[in-house]
C-alpha cells in the first residue's frame, strides 16, 4: 500500500496500480464483501443503501429485490445479482458497505490511516465503503466525474476497462447537469479515443482524480469496491455539532409563545460576552466528541446490528481490532467502533485499552486481568467490547 499513500491525500493525478492485491487478498476482500451482502440483505432492522440499474436506468423492483434477496452461504455477489436481474442484465451499487461486514471494515480502516492519519490529514467529514456490481456492460451514469477522488480496487472475475478524458478535453455542452449529478453523457462512441483507457485485471487499483470525467465497461461479470474520502466543510460541521449546543442552551419551549420572544432569546444568546464564550466551549467539545466517535470507527460507519450478531462467546485468543477503542470522560464508559459501552463498575481504560491497541493476540483472561477489577465484572466488560467488534478472534 506504500505506493498508494504516496499519493495521499489529495490523489490530484490519475493513479493506475496493477497487481495492488495479491489474488489471495482479492479473493479475501471478495469474501468480506460477500459477507457484507449476506448480512445486509438478512437484516430487518436497517435499510440497505442499494441501487439498482438496468439499461442505464435506476431500477425501483430490482432494488428492492435485490434488498430482500438474501447471498446464500456459498454464493458470491455476481450470482446474487444474476439470480435477481433475471434474463435482463443490470448492476447494482452498494453504499456504506463495511458497516455490513466487521472483517472489511477493519482492512478500510487500516487503509484509511494509511492515506491519511499517517500523512498528516484526519478525514474530519468521513468516508464511504461501496461497491458496484455488474452483469451488464456499461457503467449506468455514462460518462460522468465524481466530487472526490474515486479510489477503486477491482476485485474481477472479468476485466473491467476504464476511460479517463484529460481535464478540458470535452465540451461542456456535452453534459447535463442537475443537482443529481455533476453532469453525464451517453454519446459514448465518438469520444472514446479521446481518453486515455486502462484494462483493470482482479486485483488492480486505480484512483480517479475529482472531477475528471470518466467511464466503466464490464468484458463480463465483475465486482469492485471503492472508497469516497470527503471533504471537509467547516459549515456543516458546525451545523452538525450546533442542535446539541442548543438543546443545552435554549430555554424550554413553553417560554416562548410569540415569534419576538424567539428573537429575544436568539438576540440573548449573541449578546452575552459569558453566552459567546460558552457557546463556542460547548461546539469545540461537541465537535471534539463527534472526532473521537469518529475515530474509534477508523472514519469508518459504525458497524450495523446485522454485522455484530451472535457475537456472545468470546473466543479464547482474541485481539483488539483496528482502530481500537477509547477510554471516555470519566471512568466506566468507553468508546468501541463508535458506540459507547457503560459497566456499573468504576473502570480505569487506560491498561485494557492500551491492550487492545497493540493488536496482539492475547488470551481472553489477559484482557480480563487489565481491567483490574474484581474477574466476574471483567468478563462482562470484555464480552461487551466483543459484541461490539472491539476484539475479534485471534
Amino acid at each position: 500500500m506504500l505506493e498508494i499513500a504516496a499519493h495521499a491525500p489529495e490523489f490530484a493525478e490519475l493513479f493506475y496500480l496493477p497487481s495492488a492485491l495479491s489474488l489471495q487478498d482479492t479473493a479475501t476482500i471478495g469474501a468480506h464483501l460477500a459477507e457484507a451482502v449476506r448480512n445486509l440483505t438478512s437484516s430487518s432492522r436497517s435499510r440497505p443503501r442499494v441501487r439498482a440499474f438496468r439499461a442505464g436506468v435506476l431500477d425501483y423492483r430490482l432494488s428492492e429485490r435485490l434488498a430482500r434477496s438474501r447471498l446464500g452461504p456459498d454464493s458470491n455477489v455476481n450470482e446474487w445479482l444474476r439470480a435477481a436481474s433475471g434474463a435482463e442484465p443490470g448492476c447494482v451499487a452498494i453504499n456504506n458497505l463495511a458497516a455490513w461486514s466487521l472483517p472489511l471494515s477493519e482492512w478500510f480502516a487500516g487503509l484509511v490511516r494509511k492515506i491519511t492519519v499517517d500523512v498528516g490529514y484526519e478525514p474530519l467529514a468521513g468516508t464511504d465503503i461501496y461497491s458496484f456490481v455488474a452483469e451488464s456492460e456499461w457503467t449506468p451514469f455514462g460518462i460522468h466525474c465524481d466530487d472526490e477522488p474515486s479510489m477503486i480496487f477491482h476485485l474481477g472475475p472479468a476485466e473491467k476497462t476504464v476511460w479517463v478524458w484529460p481535464e478540458g478535453a470535452l465540451s461542456a455542452d456535452l453534459f447535463v447537469h442537475s443537482p443529481s449529478f455533476n453532469g453525464i453523457s451517453f454519446e459514448i462512441e465518438r469520444h472514446l479515443e479521446s481518453a486515455e483507457s486502462i484494462t483493470l485485471r482482479p486485483g488492480d487499483f486505480i484512483s480517479i482524480p475529482r472531477g475528471r470525467y470518466h467511464l466503466f465497461r464490464n468484458e463480463g461479470p465483475s465486482a469492485f469496491v471503492g472508497l469516497t474520502i470527503y471533504p471537509f466543510s467547516l459549515t456543516r460541521s458546525l451545523a452538525a455539532a450546533l442542535p446539541a449546543v442548543i438543546e443545552r442552551l435554549v430555554p424550554p419551549a413553553e417560554e416562548i409563545r410569540t415569534a419576538a420572544d424567539f428573537g429575544s432569546v436568539v438576540h440573548g444568546l449573541g449578546v452575552k460576552p459569558a453566552a459567546q464564550d460558552r457557546i463556542t466551549d460547548l461546539v469545540a467539545a461537541e465537535f471534539a466528541r463527534n472526532q473521537a466517535v469518529a475515530r474509534t470507527q477508523g472514519y469508518i460507519a459504525k458497524p450495523e446490528q446485522a454485522a455484530l450478531a451472535g457475537r456472545s462467546d468470546v473466543p479464547a485468543h482474541v485481539r483488539g481490532a483496528f482502530p481500537g477503542v477509547a477510554a471516555a470522560d470519566g471512568p466506566g464508559a468507553v468508546l468501541v467502533r463508535g458506540r459507547m459501552l457503560r459497566v456499573n463498575t468504576p473502570v480505569e481504560f487506560e491498561s485494557f485499552v492500551e491492550l487492545i491497541d497493540s493488536g496482539s493476540a492475547h488470551s481472553r483472561e489477559e484482557f480480563i486481568a487489565a481491567l483490574d477489577i474484581p474477574s466476574e465484572a471483567g468478563r462482562k466488560v470484555v464480552e461487551g467490547v466483543y459484541g461490539l467488534g472491539g476484539l475479534v478472534a485471534g
